[in-house]
């Protein structure tokens, strides 16, 4: 499925920290769902006077479990894990551009919660052996599906496919969003809240949240986390929609521990399936520290496909049209650890196709040749660079941004192959040959 190829990566097993999302009351279901593309500089700043206090302690002690689930297949002697899928058979464009289904897990009086991947796939792993835990999946607008799976040690139990069926009168809507600092860039392991609600939330690594099942009404959703800063925002929940919103967490007091600042840039932004993308960042850690691990999420799922301990730098290919937020998290050797992502749209174009000819098609040495072509590129592409190998040793001989005539002449008689290459705005290729036949030059005799 993946395609990646950079010196220095270790591949992790599709592993999320224990940056889950939490909720502590059995009315309340949900989980991290990838929003749709949101701009942070579209997000109305919110000044910290006006955040209604939220904080640890507000969290009953007696619904907190002692080990959060990982959202991997990790077995023990003591524990088990799980994994299945999700669908929405009657998905429409605009719904799953709203973000994936979510599924939980209640262990301990708690659920704890997850996205699905891109391909509907989840995963609970480091569950006590020897019991059975409810697992549920939602989404605003289907019907939530659930199921008890018994868990075994060194056993990863397979729930099956939950299918969500649509729910033509939902009662229910969800949100989901964005936690980003001053500066823009996602935080992991904020602590969110909803106001008349005992429900709280954190973020994953990548700053998002989410909430499933909520009644419609206005309501006041916040966020905050020490040392970065806090923000509110009020909202209507609708009925089968998934509501957005992208909280930025201001007033932050100084003196604490500062992450490291992350910028994330692609070589392109816009890419065909299978055309892989170079990415990199610009890191800089506070002073005195030094970056100790990068980890690359290249879905934006919440899901670290990747990590190095020495460099920033990452290639990847995506196999399915949509678009992603290709996201970098660095920590620092305090601990400290911040991130941020470049937003990839990923097409399945068609490649280009070319046709190659020349003019004349034979002559002599030191003849001038014109070498042209025909090209078609997919309605939403097009060719942006040629590359003319004139005698087919696999050297090129001559480029261009704009067009694919050019003139050649040849100074030794043979049979050439000339190769021209193509590539389109999305970083896919073709090529043709046209053959020319070169003739020795006669020689002139002249009689008196």
């Amino acid at each position: 499925m993946r395609s990646l190829a950079v010196a220095g990566w270790r591949a992790r097993n599709r592993a999320v920290p224990a940056a889950v999302m939490l909720c502590l009351l059995a009315s309340c279901g949900g989980g991290p769902v990838v929003p749709p593309e949101v701009t942070p500089e579209a997000t109305p700043e919110v000044t910290p006077e006006v955040t209604p206090e939220v904080t640890p302690e507000a969290i009953p002690a007696d619904g907190q479990a002692t080990v959060a689930p990982t959202l991997d297949k990790t077995v023990s002697a003591t524990t088990g894990a799980v994994e299945g899928r999700v669908e929405l058979p009657s998905a429409t464009s605009r719904q799953a551009s709203q973000g994936r289904p979510a599924v939980w897990i209640e262990v301990g009086g708690q659920k704890y919660f997850q996205s699905t991947g891109t391909d509907g796939s989840f995963a609970f792993g480091s569950l006590p052996s020897g019991g059975s835990y409810d697992l549920s999946a939602a989404y605003p607008g289907y019907t939530r599906q659930q199921s008890n799976i018994a868990i075994q040690a060194n056993n990863v139990a397979n729930a099956g496919t939950f299918q969500l069926p649509a729910d033509s009168n939902p009662q229910t809507g969800g949100l989901t969003g964005l936690v980003i600092d001053s500066q823009g860039n996602p935080v992991g392991g904020a602590l969110i809240g909803i106001s008349n609600s005992t429900n709280f939330g954190l973020t994953g690594g990548d700053g998002i949240y989410s909430f499933v099942e909520l009644p419609p009404t206005e309501l006041e959703v916040t966020a905050q986390k020490a040392g970065v800063g806090q923000a509110s925002q009020k909202l209507t929940i609708t009925k089968g929609r998934m509501s957005v919103v992208t909280l930025r967490l201001t007033g932050a007091q100084s003196g604490g521990p500062q992450p490291p600042t992350v910028n994330v840039e692609a070589d392109r932004s816009r890419v065909s399936v299978t055309v892989a993308v170079k990415l990199k960042a610009t890191v800089q850690p506070a002073v005195g520290r030094r970056v100790e691990k990068y980890e690359w999420d290249y879905e934006g799922d919440g899901r670290y496909d990747v990590e190095s301990d020495s460099t920033a730098e990452s290639t990847f290919a995506y196999d399915t049209a949509g678009i992603y937020n290709a996201t970098l998290r660095v920590t620092d050797d305090a601990g400290q650890a911040n991130s941020n992502f470049v937003t990839i749209r990923v097409l399945a174009a068609r490649k280009p196709t070319v046709t190659a000819y020349v003019s004349p098609s034979g002559g002599s040495v030191h003849q001038v040749f014109t070498f042209n072509a025909t090209t078609t590129a997919d309605p939403v592409a097009r060719v942006t660079f040629y590359q003319w190998d004139f005698d087919g040793d696999g050297k090129v001989d001559a480029t261009s941004g704009s067009t694919a005539e050019r003139t050649w002449s040849y100074t030794t008689a043979g049979t050439y192959a000339a190769k021209l290459t193509v590539t389109d705005n999305f970083g896919q290729t073709a090529s043709a040959t046209v053959n020319v036949g070169v003739d020795a030059v006669s020689a002139v005799v002249v009689v008196d």
